[in-house]
């Protein structure tokens, strides 16, 4: 389902009244100050109660305390930070903050958000009006403009085109989110939620709803993720679909493994019942062919253990052990 308007009277919000608003960060203090500011404007002109957990990915250093104007902050409720033992990933630091929000009795719902700038605080007020109207769904904004280097939209477009060829499905939102707690304390117990929060989403079959929003710039500095850190991402999402990725295989394989066992006895059929074989030709083909027949029966047996095995094993979400990753919580502000 994709929404685009508001579809409920801010003003009249009787379902989500309180609120945590949850984003990791990483070495970037800066963009967090400017974020912090701009999500307690926003959230000035709604009647509920919103808190913001910071999950401090592993970052070199502290925030220093004068780097927010804490005295300019009216309408949260206060400001906690968990700090991490060591730098995770950005959607490993997620589901930490995820899971430890899921404990709390305090909220309604729970607001995913990246703490650079691309996902504006100011459309906060749109996703929650969405909320209540589908209390039941998880809101996610989906994409309609991006402010990325053309290189980076190119391999992010080919990313997609496998990703959807791997999988046969399409991701077109990221972490910015509206999840009611009632839902995100399923979300918590699911291990793919440790790769990729979106695609935790789609696996759950949870009802989604799409909200068309923009994408923001960033407040300040350049991305933290390198090249590798992307590749790796992508594979991370890619890997909440593995045991689809596994039955394909194993389909694309005895496809292949048929057509050449059709191949194999079309060839001994001319060499056997004609003339028209070419000395020496025969064996060298049907040599090559059963080398390749070889090779696709060992990858089918490949994905068929692992498929079984990811069958049969029961790894843990985030709920279970996310305390173990946290060296220190603190509360960082809260209202007087």
């Amino acid at each position: 389902m994709l929404c685009c308007g508001f579809g409920s009277d801010l003003a009249t919000m009787s379902l989500f009244k309180n609120v945590c608003i949850v984003t990791p960060v990483y070495n970037d203090w800066e963009s967090l100050s400017l974020l912090l500011a701009s999500v307690d404007k926003a959230v000035s002109t709604l009647p509920i109660s919103a808190s913001v957990i910071v999950i401090d990915d592993g970052s070199n250093s502290r925030i220093e305390d004068d780097l927010i104007d804490f005295g300019a902050l009216g309408s949260l409720e206060s400001i906690e930070i968990m700090e991490l033992s060591y730098n995770m990933g950005n959607q490993r630091a997620l589901a930490i903050g995820l899971a430890q929000t899921a404990k709390k009795n305090d909220f309604d719902a729970v607001i995913v958000m990246d703490s650079d700038g691309e996902d504006r605080p100011e459309d906060i007020p749109k996703l929650l009006a969405e909320a209540e109207n589908a209390p039941d769904h998880i809101i996610v904004a989906s994409r309609t403009k991006r402010h990325d280097p053309m290189s980076f939209r190119f391999f992010y477009l080919l990313y997609q085109i496998l990703f959807r060829v791997l999988t046969g499905n399409s991701i077109s939102f990221g972490n910015f989110s509206v999840i009611p707690i009632t839902t995100l304390k399923s979300l918590v117990f699911m291990p793919n939620l440790w790769n990729c929060l979106p695609a935790t989403f789609l696996r759950s079959n949870f009802p989604i709803v799409h909200y068309a929003l923009p994408r923001g710039s960033r407040y300040a500095g350049k991305s933290k993720m390198s090249t590798v850190a992307l590749i790796v991402h992508g594979l991370s999402v890619i890997s909440a679909y593995s045991d689809i990725l596994f039955v394909r295989i194993l389909i694309f394989s005895f496809l292949v493994a048929g057509l050449i066992i059709a191949a194999i006895t079309a060839i001994l059929g001319i060499k056997i019942f004609s003339d028209l074989a070419i000395p020496g030709w025969t064996s060298t083909v049907i040599l090559a062919l059963s080398i390749l027949l070889f090779q696709v029966v060992v990858i089918a047996l490949g994905a068929l253990v692992l498929l079984l095995h990811g069958r049969s094993s029961v790894a843990s979400g985030p709920m279970i052990d996310s305390e173990t990753y946290i060296r220190e919580k603190r509360l960082l502000w809260h209202k007087p």
